[in-house]
């Protein structure tokens, strides 16, 4: 069972763009170390005002974090703190039939108290994504 809540507002800045910040808690409520977690999480995200390169430029960041109540095996309950970075470029002029390619580029650093869950990574994706 999950339930959360959260807010977020969005402001333009003429000539600049649009900045926005969200946040959210959350609790999932389960059996197993996995399932059973509260989570709160920070969001910034900044739309730039022009093309760049024929692009719609998205940056955006995120800070969570993940409290589990119960013992990883035999060791303490997880405690993870997430940090999330990357850029969205939608090329709207490149649209087929009312969808666009977005490419979306990420970083991802996770410290947790359980070195199992310790790491970081990259991502790059490719959607199509509604223009209408």
């Amino acid at each position: 069972t999950q339930w959360g809540l959260s807010a977020g507002i969005g402001h333009d800045v003429p000539g600049a763009g649009v900045v926005s910040g969200d946040v959210r808690i959350a609790r999932s409520d389960g059996s197993t170390y996995r399932l059973a977690y509260d989570t709160a999480a920070l969001g910034l995200s900044y739309a730039l005002a022009d093309p760049m390169m024929g692009a719609e430029v998205s940056l955006y960041g995120t800070l969570m974090r993940r409290d589990f109540d119960l013992p990883f095996l035999i060791f303490e309950p997880r405690r993870d703190t997430r940090i999330a970075v990357g850029a969205r470029l939608l090329f709207r002029d490149l649209d087929a039939y009312g969808f666009a390619p977005e490419l979306d580029v990420g970083y991802v650093r996770n410290r947790s108290n359980i070195g199992a869950y310790d790491g970081q990574s990259v991502s790059v994706g490719v959607a199509l994504r509604s223009v209408f």
